[in-house]
């Protein structure tokens, strides 16, 4: 075995994975939502267009969230709960012509919990509103006929954990933004690409200059308020 002293670049070994590895976000048509995926138009609309793609800064930041629940479920899990609970439960259902689907972070047959990465608890707690985080939570409230549904804000700092009870939103006001969403990119397409309504598997390499994504404050931490296309 031939020796290798030149140093692992391991930023670039882990930058590289990401990449590589990024959940394209596609949805298998224009009436099916992913529970995640809710809250903001705007991204909503970015995933359809094929535009959703994020940065190394966000991907990051993703896998930290991504094995801080493979630790909640795996870890935390074995032996630890007080009562038995049912993690990643799969959830799909139809109202009023729109297709849910996600995974249920947890679900102890009557409270369901979401456990969400913080670098600041106390920032988070403090704007907990989070139209994305009430959207999905409400999906699955109403998949599983929940009364409560809970979000866990683990603190990547130092593990503190805060909770926070929400308010389940009507299913009929999330349908509605579901169809914002389907009108907005029939708009899109329509008026600047010539195109009908398709879900687009590879991101648009060529737009329009005047073609404009939605723009405003959604609420979104994704958009931080102030993404401009």
């Amino acid at each position: 075995m031939m020796e290798n002293n030149e140093l692992v670049n391991w930023q670039q070994v882990l930058d590289n994975y990401l990449l590589e590895n990024q959940d394209p976000f596609a949805e298998p048509d224009e009436k099916t939502f992913r529970a995640s995926s809710l809250g903001c138009l705007r991204q909503c609309v970015k995933q359809r267009l094929g535009l959703a793609k994020m940065d190394l800064e966000g991907l990051r930041n993703c896998q930290i969230g991504i094995n801080l629940h493979r630790f909640i479920q795996t870890e935390l899990a074995l032996g630890h709960l007080p009562h038995p609970m049912q993690f990643e439960k799969k959830i799909a259902f139809e109202h009023l012509g729109i297709k849910f689907t996600g995974h249920v972070d947890c679900w102890d047959g009557h409270t369901i919990y979401d456990f969400k990465s913080t670098a600041n608890s106390e920032f988070s707690m403090k704007y907990p509103t989070n139209k994305a985080y009430l959207m999905q939570l409400s999906v699955y409230a109403y998949a599983l006929k929940a009364k409560r549904a809970v979000l866990v804000y683990v603190d990547k700092r130092n593990y503190t954990i805060e909770m926070k009870e929400i308010e389940i939103m009507p299913i009929e006001e999330i349908v509605k933004f579901c169809n914002e969403v389907i009108d907005y990119v029939k708009k899109y397409l329509t008026l600047y690409l010539d195109s009908p309504m398709v879900v687009m598997e590879e991101p648009m390499r060529f737009l329009p200059a005047r073609c404009r994504l939605p723009n405003g404050d959604f609420g979104c931490y994704v958009c931080k308020y102030k993404e401009i296309d």
